[in-house]
């Protein structure tokens, strides 16, 4: 939680966005494995946390890591979180690999939306 409301406040002061990382990352370290729906919340929060940065190419390593999450699962809460990184990500949609990133994601929301 801490790490989240660490990334809220970076959508506001970029500088808050390394303290998201760091709290989002060792919240990931100590959490279950078998916590898959936390464990995507995570990942979801640390990609978003990574584009604040300005390194979204690792926000779409981590982001792809909870979109496998979400397919396993199929949690509609997860979907709509995907859907928040889906929106933030359209910053750096020029970049290839964001470019293929989002166009996974879309299609894979479009396929939850019809199926959950």
């Amino acid at each position: 939680m801490i790490g989240a409301r660490y990334r809220d406040l970076a959508q506001h002061d970029p500088k808050q966005a390394a303290r998201a990382v760091a709290h989002i990352q060792r919240a990931l370290e100590l959490r279950s494995p078998r916590k898959l729906r936390n464990r995507a919340f995570d990942l979801i929060g640390l990609s978003r946390a990574y584009l604040v940065l300005g390194e979204p190419e690792q926000a779409c390593v981590v982001g792809r890591e909870a979109l496998t999450i979400a397919d396993r699962i199929g949690s509609g809460r997860v979907y709509r979180r995907l859907a928040d990184l889906h929106r933030e990500s359209a910053r750096f949609e020029k970049n290839r690999t964001v470019a293929e990133f989002r166009d996974e994601l879309r299609h894979r929301l479009r396929h939850a939306a019809v199926t959950t």
